[in-house]
């Protein structure tokens, strides 16, 4: 290989082992443009924990929105690596909540945050997440949260089961691989929005 195409690295550091270019799409190109037709009103982006700030910020600025959030949590490494939301900075009450995540693996940091937005009085919450693994009881423990709708990319091949749950609407990165392809081949640059 003499040219790397990745989605969305849960480090960017993992580039400095490749040689050649690498190129590390956003899945936000292909998510933005389908939330976009929920119609969803006085947004709050929020992420779920510190590191997913700018991220956050970057979704908040392509959709518009002005209000932007983050759940605080602190883990207890001594009691196995769990976690417990303890406040949220920003003012989501009143907003349709967007959780913005880059991966999804048992879905309790994603379970507590919509709990935490669901008492601060979000009016609807909704989450969008670049890798959704939902491993474990995820798919149980989020049917269950408030979280009217979690849109997915196919960056993974997804269980039947993931398939057919109500909550889960998967979102094809085809589309944005196949503009990259095209521009990288053409010699066309990759840093103007795709798809907004």
């Amino acid at each position: 290989a003499d040219h790397l195409i990745t989605m969305k690295l849960h480090s960017d550091q993992e580039q400095g082992f490749f040689p050649g270019p690498w190129d590390n799409l956003y899945a936000r190109y292909a998510l933005i443009p389908r939330i976009k037709k929920e119609g969803l009103e006085n947004m709050s982006l929020v992420a779920p924990d510190r590191g997913g700030m700018p991220r956050a910020i970057a979704w908040a600025k392509r959709l518009g929105a002005e209000n932007v959030a983050m759940v605080y949590k602190e883990r207890d490494i001594k009691l196995n690596g769990t976690s417990e939301s303890l406040f949220i900075v920003g003012d989501p009450a009143g907003c349709d909540a967007i959780i913005v995540d880059d991966i999804l693996a048992g879905g309790k940091t994603l379970g507590d945050s919509a709990e935490f937005l669901r008492k601060l009085k979000a009016r609807r919450i909704y989450a969008a997440i670049t890798h959704g693994l939902f491993l474990g009881n995820a798919l149980e423990n989020l049917a269950n949260s408030p979280i009217e709708k979690i849109f997915v990319t196919d960056t993974v091949a997804h269980r039947q089961k993931v398939v057919d749950h109500p909550k889960v609407e998967i979102v094809s990165v085809a589309p944005l691989l196949a503009e990259a392809i095209k521009r990288i081949h053409l010699g066309e640059s990759l840093s103007t929005d795709l798809f907004l």
